[in-house]
């Protein structure tokens, strides 16, 4: 499926060995671009995440993702949605 880096959507980048990350967005006038890197350890992609296709991640995944929280032993506990 292709994507459109206009659409608003952000894409998330993982280097080869998972310690650098870029986050690509676009805003109104143009692209926001993050680059971090780690000194120590990596992240941890999400179990589903190939590195040739695109993958949707959730927020809060993502959010557990960046703060260094093994994502398969995470669990979300139910949340009343309207």
């Amino acid at each position: 499926m292709k994507r459109n880096p206009l659409s608003g959507e952000v894409f998330i980048f993982l280097g080869k060995n998972r310690r650098c990350i870029k986050i690509l967005h676009w805003e109104k006038d143009g692209f926001l671009l993050y680059h971090k890197k780690l000194e120590k350890g990596a992240y941890e992609a999400p179990l589903n995440f190939t590195h040739k296709d695109s993958y949707a991640v959730e927020w809060r995944t993502f959010i557990l993702m960046m703060e260094g929280v093994s994502i398969g032993s995470a669990r979300f506990r139910k949340r009343f949605e309207r």
